[in-house]
């Protein structure tokens, strides 16, 4: 009988610990909030001059209105930049740079392409030196 008695309980032994006791999954679960809103910046330029566009509302600093959503939904909540097509590496660093001042830590950058509709995200890699013959990935 202690032979059974000690094989059921190295049974259930072993199967909680590859199983687990679902504990930590509800607990993961219960954590989660709803997932985090996107904050949208849209970068225009008219007549050479450059506009930004928070959250559909118009402001000539987007400095503070980020800030603001720093408040309200914290440093991790992704921020999404769209930059026209003939955007320059300046004013896309420019509202990186903005972004990460006020202590948003996920910025992705888009150039939106107006008349086919498409957009490239733009990535930011390791400096390398020049070269006119550069590494493939």
């Amino acid at each position: 009988m202690t032979l059974l008695l000690r094989t059921v309980v190295l049974f259930f032994a072993i199967a909680t610990l590859f199983l687990g006791s679902g504990g930590e999954r509800v607990r993961k679960h219960q954590s989660r909030s709803q997932p985090e809103k996107t904050v949208t910046v849209m970068v225009k330029k008219t007549q050479g001059r450059v506009s930004y566009e928070v959250e559909s509302k118009v402001v000539t600093d987007p400095f503070a209105p980020l800030g603001e959503l720093l408040k309200q939904r914290g440093e991790d909540c992704p921020v999404i930049v769209i930059l026209p097509w003939d955007a320059t590496f300046r004013e896309e660093m420019d509202i990186e740079v903005i972004a990460s001042k006020v202590g948003l830590k996920t910025v992705r950058s888009f150039l939106y392409k107006r008349d086919t509709g498409f957009m490239v995200e733009m990535k930011w890699g390791p400096s390398i030196p020049f070269t006119t013959n550069p590494p493939l990935d």
